[in-house]
């Protein structure tokens, strides 16, 4: 489906998955979701989250950030403002860097944006 050397992100594989369960339903079969991460399997399940694209230079500056303080201080800085969300990072510095690129973006984390709804055929 995708060159191993390609980009693909979660909301392709949404796409994708959605199609081909949308097929076999067609068919009159029962679809098999296996094997993938649980956030991509998340999106298919309970849909794509809303989260606006990132910025390579906002993620340059926090992944500096990072190498410069350390991720427990990168998680102080989240727990002052929003201790779900650190809660939610769970201790992953690809999270971290996420949720605070996102939230110099646009002063929300990505806890807060919500999901698109799933397709029907996924529910």
């Amino acid at each position: 489906m995708v060159d191993v050397t390609g980009a693909f992100d979660v909301a392709q594989f949404v796409t994708l998955a959605e199609d081909a369960i949308a097929g076999v339903l067609a068919r009159g079969r029962t679809p098999l979701v296996v094997g993938g991460t649980g956030f991509y399997l998340a999106a298919l399940t309970r849909g794509l989250p809303l989260t606006p694209p990132g910025d390579s230079a906002v993620r340059e500056q926090v992944e500096a950030d990072l190498s410069a303080r350390g991720l427990d201080a990168l998680l102080v800085d989240i727990q002052a403002l929003n201790p779900a969300e650190a809660a939610r990072m769970e201790r992953n510095p690809r999270r971290v860097v996420r949720a605070l690129e996102i939230h110099r973006l646009t002063g929300r984390f990505p806890g807060e944006f919500g999901r698109r709804a799933p397709a029907s055929s996924t529910r």
